[in-house]
């Protein structure tokens, strides 16, 4: 059985021999047929001279792992050669093998056999310089351009600051406030309210206000008390005025005319906020019909009472901005003087109002109101200019920083 073996493994080495040369095919046949033959028994052979077989040319062996589906072409003489030049042979890639792991050994491959250029490094593109401008100018994707402190176009290069946001020397900067004080961000509201008893509130009209800030409270009987005389004459005191009375200190000041409450807010570096910037300050962009929002009045403010209430006792009606009291407590003075409002499709920008009327606004309500419509953040009543009632009080409002 041992000769049987060797005699196989000759077979199949002539074979592939074979195949490289065909001038071994006879050689081949014979073995094949040799094959065939019935084994014969070494000590019954007569001695018979075996012809010489030619050497076996060395065949490069390849290591075909998963290749059974693969075509090999074009291998081209074999002895002596280091490697067989195999061109169409389709990757079989398994289940758990990399794909970047293949395309390297493909791209090897390739480039070995002369079919891939070698891969060339490029160097780094240096980054453009900095361009700079002088004084006044921008630059905006390296050409230098005037400066523009537009807003909605801050520094010339089409950056737009939103409405909390001011542009200065090209930037959009965050406008602050002072203490005790809300940000009111740039807008384009509707004043007004369609659905109102109250016919001064109509036509309702697009109103456009830049950035401003004004108080979270009403001004206090101990705010205004501490303004310099010379400059805040004293309120009247009387029946529900809470100045000289004990313990009324947090109250809103009350009893004062239009020009107290301007002359404190312009002590203050402020102004009376113009009617405008009082109805968005409560209304939002939202056009809320009160300052909590749409609900009926209930507990978020201070009405139906005999007197004045604590500043910020009901935060629960505060406006979107968090400012409170926008409804009940005491009117509020503005700085506008009084007109009847005009329809209009195009947007009023900051307005402050006719030059000249007999009477001025008030807003929000009061402590002793019982009507709902009347605290409503679009209502609106005009006022003699003199007028002290107890109902009467006011907050400021200023320019951001």
């Amino acid at each position: 059985m041992r000769a049987r073996r060797i005699s196989m493994l000759a077979a199949a080495a002539f074979f592939a021999g074979a195949c490289a040369r065909p001038d071994l095919l006879p050689y081949l046949d014979a073995a094949a047929d040799a094959a065939d033959a019935p084994m014969l028994d070494a000590r019954d052979a007569p001695a018979t001279d075996v012809p010489a077989v030619p050497d076996v040319p060395d065949v490069a062996l390849l290591d075909v792992t998963d290749a059974a589906s693969a075509d090999v072409a074009d291998v081209a003489d074999v002895q002596g050669a280091d490697a067989p030049d195999v061109r169409d042979v389709p990757a079989v890639v398994d289940a758990g093998v990399d794909a970047p792991v293949v395309a390297d050994v493909l791209l090897d491959v390739a480039r070995d056999a002369g079919d891939a250029p070698d891969v060339v490094d490029v160097p780094d593109v240096p980054n453009a310089p900095d361009v700079v401008c002088a004084s006044g100018l921008t630059a905006c994707s390296g050409v230098c351009v005037p400066t523009s402190t537009n807003p909605l176009n801050c520094g010339s290069c089409g950056n737009a600051c939103d409405g909390a946001h001011a542009c200065r020397a090209g930037s959009c900067a965050m406008l602050t406030c002072p203490p005790g004080m809300a940000l009111i961000p740039a807008a384009t509201f509707q004043m007004g309210d369609p659905m109102s008893d109250d016919t001064y509130a109509r036509p309702v009209h697009p109103v456009q206000l830049s950035a401003y800030c004004i108080d979270l409270h009403e001004v206090t009987v101990a705010d205004y008390r501490g303004c310099p005389s010379a400059t805040c004459t004293t309120p009247r005191t009387g029946t529900s005025c809470n100045n000289g009375v004990a313990g009324r200190d947090n109250h809103p000041v009350n009893c004062v005319n239009w020009a107290q409450g301007d002359a404190y807010c312009r002590w203050r570096g402020a102004h009376l906020p113009t009617e405008a910037q009082w109805e968005f300050a409560a209304r939002s962009t939202d056009a809320r019909t009160y300052p909590w929002g749409n609900p009926l009045p209930t507990n978020q403010l201070c009405w139906m009472s005999a007197t004045t209430c604590p500043v910020g006792s009901f935060p629960a009606g505060n406006s979107a901005y968090g400012v409170a009291d926008m409804a009940g407590n005491v009117c509020e003075w503005v700085a506008d003087w009084w007109s009847s409002y005009a329809a209009s499709t195009v947007p009023l920008v900051d307005p402050t109002g006719p030059t000249s009327s007999s009477v001025r606004p008030v807003r929000g309500g009061a402590f002793s109101y019982t009507t709902e419509s009347d605290l409503r953040s679009s209502w609106r009543e005009a006022s003699d200019p003199t007028n002290t009632n107890p109902t009467l009080g006011f907050r400021c409002a200023r320019d951001p920083m």
